[in-house]
């Protein structure tokens, strides 16, 4: 067994407060499309209760033809019609927010970085005062005109979580292409929209490139990336070479499909704020792919991974796990599995002291997957890599007001999205691969001393702008201790609650009990990934997936409590190699469900 980890690196504690540029232009991050042009719209027929809109766009190659999907969903509109793919988030309205760390602002502060020949600096850094704010212009949430009748789609979707989709509305999320093939017949293809969050990455345009050359389909694939870089950085979305030298790049060929927001690093509150404008970038696709900007991805991995998921029969699966390191488990050239074990998503605990104590997914140990055929159920997300349906996003977007956490986003994402009713699996083939240590930027144009830049290194870091930030992220997912705290209850902002809050499908005190976890003693059952990894969860948990393949249903299990009940030296006992057999067992096995 060998393990994989959430990137961590050992962050310098500090408090150096943000500040705002002066100017009006420099209170709006940049934005940079690379869109191409806009189609032509045309109309081609009408149906008795909708019209199909055919796009045929200056991306289009030959033998495709772009088409929308609509469904109808029953108690809702007669058709969820698609706006055409790909779409370009930047060059449609905007909307202008606060920058998340404004409401935590009580000085005057600073940012680093270019300021402009009119900015007042002092020690190198900007100074403002106290009542400015920087003003982010982003992309607005996904939001289909047809459904503003009953609201917006997240009222349309279960109303906030309040009650569980039905299946036709769930089903009314997501385009298709239609892909004319040599021989007069059709193919259907799901589209696929793969988020990249990239902090002063120089990989980022490497793992871009070989995603699309590695993808089986890459004409029904729309990147979006957040790319947070200052002046003499790479840029994720630019091309390795010229186009002019070599127009066979993927960043060439598919440019009218990739789009970037580029955000000045300075003003990084790290991976939730980012992934936060990334979910903002979401218009309609099928499904959506999250990875970190430093990868490798396995070759036909969009049909794979589609394929994984359909086999779930679970329209609320989501794959997720911490990856697999690149090094011996993929060919870096081609793209070729050299391994078959994967993580699984199990191991947990209670992390820091304080109000900054959270629940945290440490290394997670990594299997050959005994269960063929199909993903693992498993408990917890995690963000290196997420598949989920494009409702996913729409549902359970990152907290724009928890700026600085980085260990929390998990809990967050994951507690959240079992309260709206979604289930976790382990991809049973892994689809793309983690650089853990990442080589050297042969181009060496990223920071002098050849670190790789971490977002806590910005001017803008202060640790207890992320200790109030994790009181919100605790409490929203009720995972402080019940017991009053005052401080806590001081810092704990209810800004925009519904939008970034909990789902009543479920309940987060359910998701405690259910996997162990005890909010009081703030202390986790031992060994749950050895319930997990034997199979045990799968099979006691799929046997109550619901029949019209709304997610496992809960109450169906009777109120099992997982509690620790494995063999001291589980590991060994399990693979059929245990030295002190006679010391193995505490307790009887947990009922496999079988």
């Amino acid at each position: 067994m060998t393990t994989v980890s959430k990137p961590k690196t050992k962050r310098r504690k500090r408090r150096r407060p943000l500040s705002s540029p002066r100017s009006n232009d420099s209170l709006l991050c940049r934005i940079r499309s690379d869109k191409t042009a806009v189609g032509i719209k045309l109309l081609v027929s009408v149906a008795a209760a909708y019209s199909v809109f055919l796009v045929i766009g200056s991306a289009s190659r030959d033998g495709l033809r772009r088409r929308l999907r609509s469904n109808a969903s029953g108690g809702g509109p007669t058709s969820l019609r698609h706006e055409p793919f790909p779409q370009s988030p930047l060059s449609q309205e905007q909307e202008v927010i606060q920058h998340p760390l404004d409401a935590y602002k009580k000085h005057n502060s600073s940012i680093g970085g270019d300021t402009g020949e009119d900015a007042d600096t002092k020690d190198g850094h900007l100074t403002m005062i106290e009542e400015e704010k920087v003003l982010l212009n982003v992309p607005k949430f996904w939001e289909p005109p047809v459904l503003a009748q009953y609201g917006g789609i997240r009222k349309y979707l279960g109303n906030y979580g309040s009650r569980l989709m039905t299946p036709q509305e769930a089903k009314s999320v997501g385009s298709v292409i239609i892909k004319d093939l040599v021989d007069g017949t059709q193919e259907e293809l799901h589209t696929i929209l793969v988020l990249f969050a990239s902090f002063r990455d120089w990989m980022c345009p490497h793992s871009v490139e070989r995603m699309f050359e590695r993808a089986a389909h890459p004409e029904r694939i729309r990147v979006a990336i957040i790319d947070q870089i200052l002046d003499g950085d790479i840029s994720c979305s630019a091309p390795i070479v010229p186009c002019e030298e070599d127009s066979n790049q993927a960043l060439c060929k598919y440019s009218s499909q990739v789009e970037a927001m580029t955000l000045n690093a300075n003003l990084s509150t790290g991976p939730i704020f980012a992934r936060h404008l990334g979910y903002r970038m979401y218009r309609g696709e099928y499904f959506v792919v999250q990875s970190d900007a430093h990868v490798q991805f396995a070759a036909g991995w969009d049909v794979d991974v589609i394929d994984q998921w359909k086999s779930t029969g679970n329209e609320m699966a989501v794959l997720t796990s911490y990856v697999s390191r690149v090094q011996g488990n993929v060919d870096e050239e081609t793209g070729e599995r050299l391994s078959e074990t994967r993580p699984l998503m199990c191991e947990s605990n209670f992390s820091d002291e304080g109000l900054d104590r959270h629940l945290e997914h440490g290394e997670q140990p990594e299997y050959k997957p005994d269960i063929e055929g199909s993903p693992q159920l498993e408990p917890f997300w995690g963000a290196g890599f997420s598949f989920a349906r494009g409702h996913f996003v729409v549902n359970i977007p990152y907290d724009l007001h928890i700026p600085l956490v980085f260990m929390g986003e998990e809990a967050s994402i994951g507690i959240r999205g079992f309260t709206y009713g979604y289930d976790y699996y382990a991809p049973e083939r892994n689809i793309l691969y983690h650089y853990y240590e990442r080589p050297e930027n042969p181009n060496n144009k990223r920071v002098s001393d050849g670190k790789v830049p971490k977002y806590w290194d910005a001017p803008n870091y202060d640790d207890t702008v992320e200790m109030r930030a994790m009181v919100r992220l605790n409490d929203i997912i009720h995972m402080s201790p019940p017991r009053r705290h005052p401080i806590r209850d001081r810092y704990w902002s209810r800004v925009e609650e519904l939008t970034y809050g909990l789902g009543k499908v479920r309940t987060p005190e359910l998701f405690f009990d259910t996997f162990g976890i005890h909010r009081d003693s703030q202390v986790v059952e031992k060994n749950l990934c050895m319930f997990v990894a034997s199979k045990s969860m799968h099979n006691f948990f799929v046997k109550r997936l619901r029949e019209d393949g709304m997610g496992i249903d809960y109450e169906k299990l009777d109120g099992f409590q997982y509690k620790n009940k494995w063999p001291k030296n589980w590991w060994w006992w399990y693979h059929g190699d245990n030295p002190n057999e006679e010391d193995a067992y505490l307790e009887p096995m947990p009922d496999s469900g079988e």
